[in-house]
C-alpha cells in the first residue's frame, strides 16, 4: 500500500485529528532524507543604525527521488538560526526563517544530467530580523550555524554520505564598536550552473563572489562539516566546534577530487580547477574570508557537488550563432526590440543557451529570443550520450549608438525662478522635450518652471531609436520661513532683549526694524532695546531668500523704577491688544510738584 493511499483511506474512515497526526508523523520521517546537495548561510545588512539584517539560507536539494510528501516538507519548514559568541561559545540570539521560493538548477548537458540522475533545486529560506547591537560588541566576533541532515547518498569522496549532514556556517564581527554600528554583509555568490567534469580533462568552475562592503575576499578549500544529526535522528543546532566528515579511502583535503591536477582554488579569484582521474560525485566546501584593513572580519562556507563522468571522445561540432541565417559576433538593437539568435540543429543535439556565462532556464532549443543586451553563447551536446560539449563564440548584444547628447546639469534654483535646460552635443540635429510624457518644446534649450522629470529625445525623423537621450529631475528649492518668535516680546524701558533665528550653517541674515534695514546686524542673534516691529530675512548659499513674520517688541505695563525717576512712555497704542494700551507716567506720586500738560499736534 502506498503512503498516499494509506492517508486517503484513513481520512475516509477516521477522525481528522488522526489524519493530521499521521501526516505530521510521515513528514517527520522525511526530516532526515538523504537529498542535501549543498548551500550556504548569509547575513545581509539592511539598516546598520537600527540593527536590521536579513538572514538567508540557500539549500541545494537533489530532487531525483523526492516524493510529494517530502516536497511539502521542504516548502513548509520554519528553521531557527542561532548566533553564538566566538569568545564564550554561548548563544547570544536565535531567529526564525521561513521558506520563500525555489528554482531549478539548470544543467548545460541534459544527457549527462539524465545519466547521473541530476535534478537539483535551490531552496531559499529567509527573514528580516532586528538585532540588539549592544549584544554584539565582543571584538572576537560571532558565528551563526545551522545543522541540516542528510547529504546526497551518491557522494563518492566521504564515508557513509547518507549519514552525514551539513553545518551551514558563517562568521561575522562585532556589530557595535565604540558605540558606532559596523558595516557587514556576507559575500554574494554567483548563480551556480549545473555542471560536470570530464575525466582526464582540464576543468574550471567559477566560485568567485561579490562583496557588498568592497572588502578583500580570500578563498580556500576547507574540510566539510558533518554536523551532529544522522539518518536516524535530528538534533537542534548547538554551538561548535562541529564534527567533520570522514574521507573515503585515498581522499584528503588536498585531494578532494583526485587527479593529475587535484581540485584546487585560486585564493584571489575563487576559480576552481581540476583534472580528475576518478569517476564519481564529489562534495567540497569553499570558505570565503572577508579581509578589512588586513584583518579577517568574517567568513562564509559554501558546500557544493560536482560529478566526474566518462565523456565520450566524440564531440559535436562547434555551434555557430546566426541572425537571419548570417553568422554574427555583435548585434546592435534598440531598447524594446526583439531578435532571434539561432544555431544549426540536428535531432541528436541538445542545446543550452547562456547569458553572461549563466545558464538560461528553459533555453534549450536551437533558437533564443532576446530583448536585452549582454553576452550570449550556446552550449551544444548530444542528447543521447554524455560527451564533452562544445561552446559557440560569444555574441555581444549592445544598444544602437545614436547621438551622444545629454542635458546640462544646472545648479539648484530657487522657487518661483526658472531653470535653463540645454542640450550638450555638437550635433546639429533637432530635439524634443517631454514633461509628464507630453511634448512641450522642439528646441535645443528650454526654461523649466515646474518641478519634475524632463526628458530629452532626438527628433523622430532623424532618430536611430525612439528612446530618451537623457532625462533630468528638476527641483526648485523653497527656503523655509525663518522663525524668531510667535508671541510679542515685552520689556521694560531700559531692558535689552535678544531676537534669534536658527537655521542651517549656510544661512546669512539681515535684520529690519519696520521696513528699515539694520545695516550692521548680520548675525543670527541681535540685541534690541527699542520697541517696534522687527523682521529677519535669511538667504542660503544659492541666494534663495525668505522673510520672517513681524515680531513686536513692546513695553511691559508693570515695570517699576526704583530710583524715583519719572518714567514717561513716548508711545501708546490703545487698540486693546494688551500691549501699551494705556499711557501712564511711573513714579509721578514721588514728584508731587509735577504738572502734566498734554498738547495736540498744533501745540495747543
Amino acid at each position: 500500500m502506498s503512503i498516499h493511499l494509506f492517508i486517503f483511506r484513513l481520512f475516509c474512515c477516521s477522525r481528522l485529528p488522526k489524519v493530521i497526526f499521521l501526516l505530521s508523523f510521515l513528514i517527520g520521517l522525511k526530516a532526515n532524507a538523504t537529498h542535501i546537495f549543498g548551500g550556504h548561510l548569509k547575513l545581509t545588512q539592511i539598516d546598520p543604525e537600527a540593527g536590521r539584517f536579513k538572514v538567508s539560507l540557500l539549500v541545494y536539494i537533489d530532487m531525483t527521488d523526492v516524493d510529494l510528501i517530502e516536497e511539502e516538507y521542504y516548502v513548509s519548514r520554519v528553521y531557527e538560526i542561532p548566533m553564538y559568541s566566538k569568545k564564550s561559545n554561548t548563544e547570544v540570539a536565535r531567529f526564525k526563517i521561513d521558506f520563500k521560493s525555489f528554482k531549478p538548477v539548470t544543467y548545460e548537458n541534459p544527457a549527462c544530467a539524465a545519466l547521473l540522475k541530476l535534478n537539483t533545486r535551490e531552496y531559499l529560506y529567509e527573514n528580516e530580523i532586528t538585532i540588539n547591537l549592544n549584544d554584539f560588541t565582543e571584538i572576537e566576533g560571532y558565528y551563526m550555524a545551522f545543522d541540516y541532515c542528510c547529504r546526497n547518498g551518491a557522494i563518492s569522496n566521504i564515508q557513509k554520505p547518507k549519514d552525514n549532514g551539513i553545518v551551514f556556517y558563517t562568521e561575522f564581527p562585532a556589530l557595535l564598536v565604540d558605540d558606532l554600528p559596523v558595516s557587514f554583509s556576507t559575500p554574494t555568490f554567483p548563480i551556480l550552473n549545473g555542471d560536470y567534469i570530464c575525466i582526464n580533462r582540464n576543468f574550471t568552475f567559477d566560485f568567485g563572489a561579490i562583496d557588498p562592503d568592497k572588502d578583500e575576499l580570500r578563498y580556500s578549500l576547507v574540510w566539510p562539516s558533518r554536523g551532529n544529526s544522522d539518518i536516524s535522528r535530528s538534533v537542534p543546532t548547538v554551538s561548535g566546534p562541529y564534527p567533520l566528515v570522514a574521507w573515503s579511502a585515498g581522499i584528503s583535503l588536498s585531494t578532494i577530487i583526485p587527479g593529475t591536477v587535484p581540485l584546487k582554488i585560486n585564493p584571489k579569484t575563487g576559480m576552481l580547477s581540476v583534472n580528475a582521474s576518478m569517476l564519481g560525485i564529489y562534495v567540497f566546501s569553499v570558505q570565503v574570508d572577508k579581509i578589512r584593513n588586513g584583518v579577517k572580519i568574517g567568513s562564509v562556507r559554501h558546500d557544493f557537488q560536482l560529478p566526474v563522468v566518462d565523456c565520450s571522445p566524440t564531440t559535436p561540432p562547434v555551434p555557430i550563432i546566426t541572425l537571419n541565417a548570417s553568422p554574427i559576433k555583435e548585434v546592435a538593437i534598440c531598447p524594446g526590440d526583439k531578435i532571434v539568435l539561432a544555431t544549426d540543429t540536428n535531432p541528436r543535439w541538445a542545446f543550452q543557451w547562456q547569458k553572461n556565462g549563466d545558464n538560461i532556464t528553459k533555453a534549450n532549443t536551437n533558437q533564443l529570443t532576446i530583448n536585452s543586451i549582454g553576452k550570449y553563447d550556446v552550449v551544444k551536446s548530444f542528447n543521447d550520450q554524455c560527451v564533452n560539449d562544445t561552446v559557440s563564440a560569444v555574441v555581444e548584444v549592445v544598444y544602437k549608438k545614436g547621438i551622444d547628447a545629454n542635458i546640462s546639469r544646472p545648479s539648484p534654483t530657487c522657487i518661483n525662478d526658472s531653470m535653463l535646460l540645454s542640450v550638450v552635443t555638437a550635433s546639429q540635429n533637432s530635439f524634443e522635450w517631454y514633461y509628464k510624457q507630453k511634448l512641450i518644446a522642439k528646441d535645443r534649450r528650454i526654461y523649466a518652471k515646474n518641478g519634475g522629470y524632463y526628458v530629452l529625445k532626438e527628433n523622430p525623423l532623424t532618430a536611430i531609436c525612439d528612446v530618451p537621450l537623457d532625462s533630468i529631475l528638476v527641483g526648485f528649492e523653497a527656503l523655509p520661513v525663518p522663525v524668531v518668535s510667535n508671541e510679542p516680546i515685552l520689556k521694560c524701558l531700559r531692558d535689552t532683549v535678544n531676537l534669534e533665528s536658527k537655521g542651517p550653517n549656510d544661512w546669512t541674515y539681515q535684520w529690519f526694524k519696520h521696513k528699515n534695514l539694520l545695516g550692521n546686524q548680520t548675525a543670527s542673534v541681535i540685541a534690541v532695546r527699542d520697541t517696534g516691529t522687527y523682521y529677519v530675512q535669511v538667504s542660503n548659499a544659492i541666494g534663495c531668500k525668505n522673510l520672517s513674520k513681524g515680531i513686536k517688541v513692546g513695553l511691559k505695563s508693570d515695570c517699576l523704577q526704583t530710583d524715583g525717576r519719572l518714567f514717561i512712555p513716548d508711545i501708546f497704542t490703545p487698540n486693546a491688544d494688551g500691549i501699551n494700551d494705556t499711557w501712564q507716567i511711573r513714579n509721578l506720586d514721588l514728584n508731587s510738584e509735577s504738572i502734566v500738560t498734554i498738547f495736540n499736534r498744533w501745540g495747543e
